[in-house]
């Protein structure tokens, strides 16, 4: 009995601990998430953009780089006016990563953005935008 009590107990042992998703459509928790998601992001800069997304935990809305980066052409990004150190420099890009954050929409409903972009120089760097319709 001692037994089988002992891996009844094993088998139904939690896993260890992984990050734990993202949860959106909380708006008690929205500003927790919203940290989150940027902190993930964050801690992933140095991934490669092919395998960021599975860094940060979170499909991305957006990963182009070289030649395709031509399909932003069709998407107007402006800066965030809450983060305006922190834009896009998208002339200078060579890769372009970006996420929707967990936070309500502007006042215009246009959805914000947090993403990583990779430079001509090679730095990396975080940028926050608005979505404005085509």
């Amino acid at each position: 009995m001692r037994v089988l009590l002992v891996v009844m107990l094993v088998a139904c042992s939690a896993p260890a601990k992984k990050e734990e998703p993202l949860v959106k459509n909380h708006a008690d928790k929205t500003e927790d998430f919203d940290g989150d998601l940027v902190a993930r992001i964050r801690r992933s800069m140095h991934v490669s953009p092919a395998h960021i997304e599975d860094a940060v935990g979170l499909k991305a809305i957006i990963n182009v780089d070289g030649p395709d980066l031509a399909i932003l052409d069709r998407t107007d990004l402006v800066p965030d006016p809450q983060h305006g150190d922190e834009v896009l420099a998208r002339h200078r890009a060579k890769a372009i990563i970006y996420w929707r954050r967990p936070v309500p929409d502007d006042e215009h409903g246009n959805p914000h953005v947090v993403g990583v972009q990779i430079l001509d120089d090679g730095s990396v760097r975080l940028f926050y935008a608005l979505v404005l319709p085509p």
